[in-house]
């Protein structure tokens, strides 16, 4: 049985909708047409197969789609203000396109089908990056990002850790669940404190650490 949320245009100034768990199937395209005002939309839980159309909420900036069925990412041009996107538990083939989302700080795309990383070119904000669980054979590029804190490569099929050049406020990296060919190089990231990798890697990759360092070894 379908069920799908209506349009709902309103004269009415929402900042913020919450539509978790409803079983939702579909919504309708203009929807949330109108609703200029808001800022966070959160569709938690649901059983989406396509995404919201999310034209004209310029000042969006928190939209939450975990744990539906997309099996394609919704379209974000226009979104200028947004902070955070989560994205995980879905079925998406391919990441979303980000250009212009300048503001973007959180970017949630754990558990889907993505065979290719997401492009992140001219995204400076960005500090928190979640890609684990997906079927990635190539590592993102992360020049310029130059904010990024934590960074989760966990659990794809990647060969060579990502290029880490320039990540001066780095945290966190997790690449456990790879068949790595070498240890990612931690030289030249002053902030990182912890590093997840195989136990494959465990010897090459601790021996390398400074003492400040900590290496968290998971079994594949």
């Amino acid at each position: 049985m379908t069920k799908t949320l209506a349009g709902a245009r309103s004269s009415c100034v929402c900042t913020s909708l919450e539509l978790r768990r409803l079983n939702l199937t579909a919504v309708a395209h203009d929807t949330f047409a109108g609703l200029n005002a808001l800022t966070s939309l959160d569709l938690y839980g649901n059983l989406l197969i396509f995404p919201p159309s999310l034209t004209g909420l310029t000042r969006l900036q928190s939209l939450v789609l975990w744990d539906n069925l997309l099996i394609a990412p919704p379209t974000l041009v226009g979104l200028a203000s947004l902070k955070y996107l989560d994205l995980d538990g879905n079925k998406l083939p391919y990441p979303p396109t980000l250009a212009g989302l300048t503001a973007l700080e959180i970017l949630y795309l754990n558990n889907n089908l993505l065979a290719s990383p997401p492009v992140l070119t001219g995204l400076r904000s960005l500090q928190y990056l979640y890609l684990s669980g997906n079927s990635l054979t190539d590592s993102p590029t992360l020049t310029g990002l130059t904010a990024l804190k934590e960074l989760s490569l966990s659990n794809n099929a990647l060969t060579s850790p990502p290029t880490l050049t320039g990540l001066t406020a780095l945290q966190f990296l997790s690449m456990d669940g790879n068949a790595l060919n070498s240890p990612p190089t931690t030289a030249g990231l002053p902030a990182l404190k912890h590093l997840q990798v195989s136990s494959k890697l465990a010897c090459s990759t601790c021996s390398s650490l400074s003492d400040d360092l900590s290496a968290s070894v998971r079994n594949p």
